[in-house]
């Protein structure tokens, strides 16, 4: 998730260098969504949404965004963090079918639990509570 990065983002020296490998990314990999995606998550960290939308409008348009539920569960994460939670669920849903139809059952309980987090967050609790069970149910069980 992109918010791997808000502990490079929240010191002056890792913030600098965090964004210079981002844009780095970005340059030598213009096609990529998640470079996007990311690089746009950062802007909007360091206060520069008008820089990130761009960014994130160009990673809406990539076929791979369409084919990759985790790119399009990123994308949704992202667009929750700026304060867009419909369009947030509804890339988490899409992106939980998209998983679920190629059985990728972990990443689909993963999708459903941050979609869970939003409804919850958009005061939507008994669609919450449901996205919940099913992450439950689904969720692989842990190695023994």
């Amino acid at each position: 998730w992109p918010d791997a990065l808000d502990e490079a983002l929240g010191g002056a020296k890792t913030r600098a260098r965090a964004m210079q490998e981002l844009e780095r990314w970005v340059n030598q990999s213009p096609d990529s969504a998640q470079a996007l995606i990311w690089r746009g998550y950062a802007l909007d960290r360091v206060n520069e949404p008008l820089r990130a939308q761009p960014l994130l409008r160009s990673a809406e348009s990539r076929p791979a965004l369409t084919r990759d539920p985790e790119l399009m569960a990123a994308l949704g994460f992202v667009r929750e963090s700026r304060g867009e939670g419909a369009g947030a669920r509804k890339l988490y849903q899409s992106a939980a079918l998209i998983a679920r139809r190629r059985g990728e059952r972990r990443l689909e309980a993963e999708i459903l639990a941050k979609a869970a987090q939003s409804h919850r967050a958009a005061g939507l609790l008994a669609e919450a509570d449901a996205l919940e069970r099913r992450a439950r149910s689904i969720a692989p069980s842990p190695a023994r």
